[in-house]
């Protein structure tokens, strides 16, 4: 359950590559929640790990994301759910700002193998954070 390098983390100093918060094992506080409640959590453990075959998602709204098909997402109807399961049926929960949510379906799913490294935080509070801007669980929960 992890990201590539070039995904971004909200942070407390704005978003940052999750590659360089792992690789560098930055202090930053990261943006989680808390059943509905943004808070700022401490980041417990770094991890990377080897390359392997990743989902890319394009929501509604153009963004993109690329993460492992374990990575867990959540969604309006199902709560976290692993990104293999995602369809383009569900509702991906999304930030606006720092406190308010939105709902994004996906307009393309598909599976692209990378010779990249995979990257994952684990959060002391409530082992949630945000990947641009979509809601994801870490792998502790």
């Amino acid at each position: 359950m992890s990201f590539p390098g070039w995904i971004s983390v909200h942070t407390h100093i704005g978003p940052l590559p999750i590659e360089d918060i792992v690789s560098k094992k930055l202090p930053v506080r990261i943006l989680t929640n808390n059943h509905g409640l943004n808070v700022w959590g401490t980041i417990q453990h770094y991890k990377s790990h080897p390359p392997q075959t990743l989902i890319r998602f394009v929501l509604t709204n153009g963004t993109c994301i690329e993460t492992t098909p374990e990575q867990k997402i959540y969604t309006a109807k199902k709560g976290y759910v692993s990104a293999q399961q995602i369809t383009e049926k569900d509702r991906i929960v999304t930030l606006r700002g720092l406190s308010h949510f939105k709902y994004e379906s996906p307009t393309s799913i598909e599976y692209i193998p990378t010779p990249y490294r995979t990257h994952e935080l684990v959060i002391v509070e409530h082992h949630t954070y945000f990947t641009k801007n979509i809601l994801v669980k870490d792998t502790m929960v």
